[in-house]
């Protein structure tokens, strides 16, 4: 009977396990190294189980919004540079870039963030920050556990009570939405709007950027 319950159990955990939302924790990528967080127009996030790391920059001024997506996979050690897929605001052209952080104390919460992107002179972004040249943003940040960040890529992207496609709609994201991932479904992604984090809905992966 101990065993059958034992066996029970461990079911039960591995169950659980699996079924948990790919969430970035609030631990750093390697030890003295970036924290998942706040940091300044700058959100980043680190998966470590899928070692993904997603970033948004969010800048704007009276004439230009620079608003960037940058995504990278595999990624083990931010110290060197990390290959980018950059998509900025109002195009779903992927650019390429390179990430690497310097200069963080051994708590991980302070630092330096390195960007580099090819054709920003293309988008409004070169207006705000030359990403081309090298966007350097010296940092102090606020940790907080954001799910993988995305952009709808869709004109327009049905949002849905449950990851049910024939169940109630709550609305809908327009292109150039940007979200944050807290679970996936088979076909559908459970997202947060940044700019309303207390909208909730479930979208089709293929509305996204992944």
């Amino acid at each position: 009977m101990n065993r059958l319950f034992l066996r029970i159990k461990i079911a039960a955990f591995l169950f659980l396990f699996f079924r948990l939302p790919s969430v970035c924790n609030a631990q750093s990528l390697l030890p003295d190294s970036l924290y998942s967080g706040d940091w300044g127009v700058m959100k980043v996030c680190y998966d470590q189980k899928a070692k993904k790391l997603s970033i948004v920059i969010d800048i704007e001024d009276d004439f230009a919004n620079c608003q960037t997506l940058m995504l990278a996979e595999n990624v083990k050690n931010v110290r060197r540079p990390v290959q980018l897929r950059v998509y900025y605001y109002g195009d779903t052209v992927a650019y390429k870039g390179t990430f690497y952080f310097t200069k963080g104390d051994k708590s991980g919460r302070t630092g330096t963030i390195h960007i580099t992107t090819d054709n920003s002179d293309y988008v409004s972004c070169s207006r705000i920050a030359n990403f081309k040249k090298g966007y350097v943003t010296d940092l102090d940040g606020a940790i907080h556990a954001y799910g993988t960040f995305s952009m709808v890529k869709s004109k327009k992207a049905i949002c849905y009570a449950t990851a049910d496609l024939n169940g109630k709609r709550k609305g809908y994201f327009l292109s150039k939405d940007i979200v944050s991932i807290i679970s996936e479904d088979k076909d559908l992604c459970q997202v947060i709007y940044l700019k309303k984090p207390k909208f909730i809905c479930w979208v089709r992966k293929k509305d996204l950027i992944l």
